[in-house]
């Protein structure tokens, strides 16, 4: 069971491929030209014994036609908490855009997505990594204004997106969002 969706670009294409592993899905995104296929990043998924594994623990994947786009919805549960992400094509501004939910009640341990590099970095700053592409430069953004801002993280070949807002503890029930993307410039 696999679903993709990709943004065409002049120069070539942005694809991400959802695929089911064990009792999850895991997503990869390349870089896709006419002369070359070049992995970018990888989502790092946790296991079913994690309650804050260390991307969103997506169960259910379903692709929807809205209006002139697509877009991926997804849902997953881990521990008490419960997930949401879409994935969708900006085409007017050349941009892939996850936006990510969840809803906890308690402290999390972690909070956020975590991918693998497999792209060399050409630049970074601030909350953005820029990949040097053949014929093109793509960069991946944390959103910078409300709702869903996050920040980004790097450690070696991983990048986390976490929420700005660091989660509290609390017994009640809250929702925390986080957006970020890719754009092919």
């Amino acid at each position: 069971m696999s679903h993709r969706i990709h943004l065409p670009t002049p120069e070539g294409r942005i694809a991400v491929a959802f695929a089911f592993r064990i009792d999850r899905f895991c997503h990869r995104v390349d870089w896709v030209s006419e002369k070359t296929v070049l992995p970018l990043l990888s989502s790092a998924e946790g296991d079913d014994q994690q309650p804050w594994p260390t991307s969103p623990p997506i169960q259910q994947l379903d692709q929807l036609q809205e209006r002139d786009r697509v877009v991926l919805l997804g849902l997953g549960m881990a521990g008490q908490s419960h997930w949401s992400i879409s994935v969708s094509v900006d085409g007017a501004s050349s941009r892939l855009v996850w936006d990510v939910a969840c809803r906890i009640q308690g402290t999390p341990d972690w909070l956020g997505s975590t991918y693998r590099l497999w792209c060399a970095v050409d630049q970074e700053q601030d909350d953005t990594l820029a990949f040097a592409l053949p014929d093109a430069t793509c960069r991946l953004c944390a959103a910078d204004s409300p709702p869903g801002r996050c920040c980004m993280e790097r450690q070696a070949e991983w990048v986390m997106l976490i929420p700005d807002e660091p989660p509290q503890a609390s017994r009640f029930v809250a929702t925390y969002r986080w957006r970020y993307y890719l754009q092919v410039e």
